[in-house]
């Protein structure tokens, strides 16, 4: 089981971190990437045609590598085996 968030609008930003909760049960974080205003997301890839995988622990604070996210217009982030609703902090930012 896992959790998906709301949609964060990256438009215009070029970098991003994020910060999980202290109380978090999932180990791993994929994200879902948007190129058409929200209207359709889909699982983020490598060019291997791997999710985009980030391990996280509570109370972590992560770049989001601006080299695999450039272009998505809105990220979804999915907590893997997450058995409860947990808040995300996202930040994006323009460098």
């Amino acid at each position: 089981s896992g959790t998906t968030s709301d949609a964060v609008n990256f438009c215009g930003c070029t970098a991003a971190i994020f910060q999980t909760p202290a109380a978090i049960t999932g180990t791993s974080i994929t994200f879902l990437g948007s190129i058409d205003a929200g209207a359709t997301f889909s699982q983020i890839r490598d060019i291997n045609g791997y999710p985009i995988t980030y391990v996280v622990a509570a109370n972590g604070v992560y770049p989001l590598d601006k080299n695999l996210f450039a272009g998505f217009e809105q990220l979804k982030f999915v907590m893997i085996a997450q058995d409860a609703e947990r808040l995300i902090k996202v930040k994006p930012f323009s460098i």
